[in-house]
Parts: C-alpha cells; structure tokens; sequence
C-alpha cells in the first residue's frame, strides 16, 4: 500500500511538472527546512540582502516561523511561506521551479520527479555536522538489488549540485553514500557550528529543576527496542538532562527540555553524553566533556551499519552505565580535524557569498 501511495505521488508530480510553464527568477531563492540549525541563518542572512524566499518548513515550525514576534522574526518576513503538507504540492513545485538557487537539508522525495532548468542551483546544507551511521545508498536497510528503488534515489540526489561541507570527512561520506562523486562541495563550514553564544543566565533560567552544572544526553534513534538493563536513566547520574532523537522509541525527552534547542543544551552542558549521533563531533567542537555511551553497538552496526570513521573516533567507549561512570572519572581527548578542517566563524556569510555569485 506504501509503495502504490508513493508511486502515485511521483506519478502526480511527474503530470503537474508537465504543464508548469515557469521560469527561474533571477533574485528568487527556495529554502526547504526540516531541521533548523543550518537553515535559519542562512534564510535570516538571505533576507536581509534582500532576496525574495520562499520557505518550504516542516508543519512543526508552523507556530514559530508565522509568528511576528517569535524567535525566527526573521523567517516572518520572508515573502512567502508554505508548510510542507501534500495539499500544498502545487504551490511548492512552484516555488522551487521559479527559484534560481534552491537549498534544502534533508532527502525530499518530490525533488526526485521534478525537472530542474540548467540555470539552477541547489545547494544542500546537510543536517548533522558528522555522520556516525550509515545512510543512503551505504544504509543497511536499502536493497541494492532493487534497481527501481535505487533509482528513485538516486533521482533525488542527483537534483542536488552543490553541498556545503566543514571537513574532509563528509565529502568522502557524501560521495559514498549519495554517489556523489562529480558533485561541487562548498569548503565553508556549517552555520551551525558558528559561535552565536546565549546568555548561560537566560539558559539556566529555563531550567528551574537544575542549579548544579548538567549532564546531557542524546542518543540517537533506533528501529528496535533496547534492553531495559542498557538504557541510561536518571538514577546512574546526578543532574542528567535528557534530550531524545524525535523519532525513538526508546527514550523521552525531559519536560523542561522539550522547548529548549539542542545546541543551547549542548553549548551549556557540562557533560555531554550521545552513542551513534552526529552531535558526538559537534560537541566536541564546541568544547564540551563528551563521552560515547553504546551499549548495542554491535546491534546497531548489524542492523543499520556504522561508518568506519565512527570507529577511528571512539576509541574509548562505554557499553554499560557502570564503565560509563568510571569513563567519567577521566577526559578523553578526540581527533575531530577531519570533520572540521574548513570550519569557520564566517560560514554563513561564505555561504552567502557564493550564493550572491551565483543567483545573479
């Protein structure tokens, strides 16, 4: 049933592409956001300039983006903004086929039926700065065999032409995973690893329950159910905060975390605490203690697969809470120049840069 519904999608957006007689306008950019690290500062810096954008966001971003005096005030005065909702799809594909530069960071299966004009320029801003796990054509669960499924992949990935990266690393991940291999990669480094500092007084006023520096935690999401006995609670540590990946099933998100962005969390965190998350390199860059907690690593490489520059990384490791909390008597040191050798605190504005040269 799936798989008819997902056809007739691809069907029904291959037939509007047919009759959608529009022309790339030259100072019209389309951003498409599921994730907001990355793309907020690039949409609020794109505005600024004074570039017409269309913003394609997650329904829920909804609140927050159509909101005046909400904290993406920016976002509000886009030109236009339209939740990515199926009833949208023809006001969407409009967007994007009049954009002259369309940036997006995630997989969006329509892009893969849609005919882009030469004149064109999608960038893709990833969403994580590192990749610990395999994905795309390298995830486990993808059946190369199935030559119709490879390709509606591969259909969407090719769409994209340039990717923004930070370190050396992902571009050998990019090219493995999205066969990128003759795609242009933009050496600039990540919005998201930028210094923007919040006031630690206006973080920790957010959390009431905590007055002691705070262990975080953020795992990352699994298909398949942990085992009670491995799962991190809040007896093992003191002042543990945790922050769960949306989609698992295994962990909850603390109440008084649920509002509060992941990287303020992090930026303020004491201890930061993840398994097979990208945030494990991102930690790291901004400085805090981190340690790798991965009690069902072998599972989880079995099932999903892990990168083997996850493994050069975590040299030192827990796989269960006791050698966690001996682990922690001690900080570990990690090698993380591979992932950010073109990081710098002007990403956004590189970014900037190269689309002002690009959309003109």
């Amino acid at each position: 049933m799936r798989k008819l519904i997902k056809f007739s999608y691809l069907f029904i957006i291959k037939f509007i592409n047919l009759f959608c007689k529009v022309k790339p306008k030259a100072r019209h950019m389309t951003i498409l956001m599921t994730f907001e690290e990355d793309v907020i500062p690039l949409a609020n810096a794109s505005i600024k300039e004074g570039y017409t954008v269309t913003l394609l966001y997650h329904p829920k971003y909804a609140h927050a983006v159509l909101n005046p005096d909400g904290k993406y005030y920016e976002l509000f005065k886009a030109s236009k903004k339209i939740a990515l909702s199926n009833r949208l799809i023809i006001q969407q594909m409009r967007a994007i086929l009049t954009s002259k530069v369309i940036v997006i960071d995630t997989y969006y299966l329509m892009l893969g039926s849609m005919k882009r004009s030469a004149s064109q320029t999608v960038i893709q801003l990833w969403h994580a700065t590192s990749a610990m796990k395999q994905f795309g054509l390298q995830d486990k669960h993808v059946d190369l065999n199935n030559k119709p499924l490879i390709q509606q992949y591969q259909s969407v990935y090719d769409y994209t032409d340039t990717y923004v990266v930070a370190g050396d690393y992902m571009i050998d991940i990019f090219k493995q995973s999205f066969n990128a291999h003759d795609k242009y990669f933009l050496k600039t480094g990540l919005p998201r690893l930028e210094k923007r500092c919040t006031a630690v007084n206006d973080i920790r006023s957010t959390l009431p329950n905590i007055t002691a520096p705070y262990t975080l935690f953020v795992p990352t999401y699994r298909e398949y159910h942990l085992d009670d006995k491995l799962r991190l609670t809040h007896d093992a540590l003191p002042n543990l905060i945790i922050k769960a990946h949306p989609s698992d099933r295994n962990y909850q998100t603390d109440i008084i975390a649920k509002e509060i962005p992941t990287e303020n969390l992090i930026e303020h965190a004491d201890v930061v605490i993840t398994d097979y998350s990208s945030l494990l390199v991102e930690a790291i860059y901004k400085g805090n203690r981190v340690y790798c907690y991965a009690p069902d690593e072998a599972q989880y490489n079995q099932e999903r697969g892990l990168s083997k520059y996850y493994y050069n990384l975590t040299h030192k490791k827990a796989q269960t809470v006791a050698q966690l909390q001996q682990l922690m008597q001690h900080d570990i040191e990690y090698d993380i120049q591979g992932w950010v050798n073109y990081q710098t605190d002007h990403a956004t504005q590189a970014i900037m840069a190269y689309i002002m040269e690009v959309i003109h």
